[in-house]
């Protein structure tokens, strides 16, 4: 998203069109998850790509934010990455209303996604200035690797001669 941003500066990408991207990728996963906890329950994160991610403390704090905070949890899961994708498959093994949770991750998606794209809007504008900070810090790497390799080189032919 935040790259978008930057293809946004960069007037390679219309900032609505980062946006419905962004939001369509978001809230389709966050459906997806939400979906298979409603069908598959607690063995969802018994699932082989899950079950190696998310640890049994993460399951068991999700549960009791969403047993605490309803849909509020969900909202907050939407700004929390380790805990996204237990929130949201928590919230469809609670049975939290589908319709309520897929129009509150839509708005909380739009929110999200437009942060992080406004986000890479101002990094891109300092793009110029981040692209010359690179080649000055590749400049002195260049020269510190260098500098080092010619130091090294006197110090063996100076033990060279003392051997000799």
């Amino acid at each position: 998203l935040i790259s978008a941003g930057m293809f946004v500066v960069a007037k390679q990408l219309e900032f609505h069109r980062a946006v419905l991207a962004g939001v369509t990728g978001v809230f389709l996963s966050d459906a997806i998850f939400f979906l298979l906890g409603r069908k598959l329950g607690r063995p969802v994160f018994q699932l082989r790509i899950i079950r190696g991610i998310i640890t049994e403390s993460r399951i068991t704090q999700a549960e009791a934010c969403l047993q605490r905070n309803g849909v509020f949890s969900c909202v907050l899961g939407r700004f929390l990455p380790g805990f996204r994708i237990v929130i949201f498959a928590t919230a469809g093994m609670l049975n939290i209303r589908p319709l309520l949770f897929l129009i509150v991750d839509l708005l909380v998606s739009i929110i999200s996604v437009s942060l992080w794209i406004f986000i890479g809007i101002k990094v891109g504008g300092y793009f110029d200035a981040i692209q010359y900070i690179e080649e000055v810090k590749m400049i002195v790497m260049v020269g510190a690797v260098s500098f080092l390799m010619l130091y090294l080189v006197r110090q063996y032919i100076t033990c060279s001669r003392v051997n000799v």
